[in-house]
């Protein structure tokens, strides 16, 4: 596969147009449907970050992705935006909260980190890069 390029302004209604290529390359490349999913809705909190926190809110700046597959098989999802430094690979603390109360918001990490098999990430010059891999089912 050849890697593929998308990038959007930064606004919540562009966040889909980056989902549906995951799921539709996932499931091409052999990711069953709920893998599939999860690799977009980890993107999807990926994006929702970079615009509620990195950006502080919508706006007319680039979220970069750039959707490769490894010679294993592996979905590797890179995110590039311009916000300030922020190191999403470190996992965070499993807050404590009972399954009648679930907190609202702010398990966009958690959900990350659960889904996908690799977060890593690396700051070159005004740039964030996030680096999301999903080891192949086969």
């Amino acid at each position: 596969m050849n890697p593929r390029l998308l990038t959007i302004q930064a606004h919540h209604d562009q966040i889909a147009e980056l989902c549906d290529l995951i799921l539709q390359v996932a499931q091409q490349v052999g990711f069953d449907e709920t893998t599939a999913y999860s690799c977009s809705l980890a993107t999807a909190e990926a994006c929702e970050n970079i615009i509620h926190h990195g950006y502080t809110g919508e706006a007319d700046l680039p979220i970069a992705m750039t959707l490769n597959l490894s010679e294993e098989g592996s979905l590797i999802i890179e995110l590039i935006d311009e916000a300030p430094a922020f190191n999403a690979s470190e996992r965070p603390v499993q807050p404590e909260w009972s399954s009648d109360d679930p907190p609202v918001g702010g398990l966009g990490l958690q959900i990350i980190h659960q889904v996908m098999d690799k977060v890593l990430y690396k700051r070159i010059g005004t740039q964030n890069i996030l680096t999301m891999i999903k080891h192949s089912p086969q």
